[in-house]
């Protein structure tokens, strides 16, 4: 299963975890089944129109996922990891 890593301000959504394994093939699969299973994350991941926050970036492996040519939409394998960097702001 590929794993998310989660960032410290969002882990308490998550149980305290620091990684997830979750379940897709693809990466909208995966982050789907990441807020069926901890919906109180999805707020804090997606708009009202589920695209992510401006302050969101997902990447496969080194990769960030807007620079993908099929963006959410692009296969994961088994042992892929996705980070999710949540950028601060603040002064």
């Amino acid at each position: 299963m590929p794993i998310i890593k989660i960032p410290s301000p969002l882990q308490p959504y998550v149980e305290s975890q620091r990684s997830l394994m979750i379940e897709g093939s693809t990466i909208e699969e995966v982050f789907s089944n990441l807020t069926t299973k901890y919906p109180g994350i999805r707020p804090h991941l997606f708009d009202p129109e589920r695209k992510f926050r401006s302050f969101i970036s997902i990447f496969l492996r080194d990769v960030n996922v807007k620079d993908l040519k099929n963006g959410m939409k692009s296969r994961v394998a088994e042992d892929d990891e996705l980070t999710v960097i949540a950028s601060m702001a603040g002064g």
